[in-house]
């Protein structure tokens, strides 16, 4: 279904198919959901949180909480301990966050191809169109 600014917007059977692609043993980030909860929740809620990211889809809109993370520091093996240069970062996002990211990406990849046929076809009167493809499309 799209709408007037011609953004596809999501479903829940979109939402529920990454849901059920993401690794349930992931850790939780700020929002404290874990992938485990997701998988469970029942279609009820699973319509509640298509609503959202269609509203934020529709307003173009990514909500600043699901842009926090938790950074968390791990020593780098065999390294010494004592020097900060010696760990490595890890954040920690919201899981939410990232099934909508998910949503987003598969929008950009559509519009990408759309973009890429478009100048496709537009070969021959344009010779220098394969420069711009290249800079526009998202790898698969």
């Amino acid at each position: 279904m799209r709408n007037d600014n011609n953004i596809k917007l999501s479903s829940p059977l979109e939402i529920q198919a990454i849901i059920k692609k993401i690794n349930s043993k992931k850790a939780t980030g700020p929002d404290g959901i874990p992938n485990k909860a997701l998988k469970m929740i029942p279609p009820n809620l699973l319509t509640c949180i298509t609503k959202v990211f269609n509203k934020c889809l529709l307003h173009h809109y990514f909500p600043p909480s699901w842009k926090i993370a938790h950074v968390l520091m791990f020593p780098k093996p065999g390294q010494n301990h004592k020097l900060p240069g010696n760990y490595r970062p890890i954040s920690l996002l919201s899981n939410l966050g990232k099934i909508y990211e998910k949503v987003i990406l598969a929008r950009l990849k559509e519009h990408s191809l759309i973009y890429k046929s478009f100048l496709m076809s537009n070969m021959a009167s344009a010779p220098t169109t394969a420069v711009y493809i290249s800079f526009f499309v998202l790898p698969t």
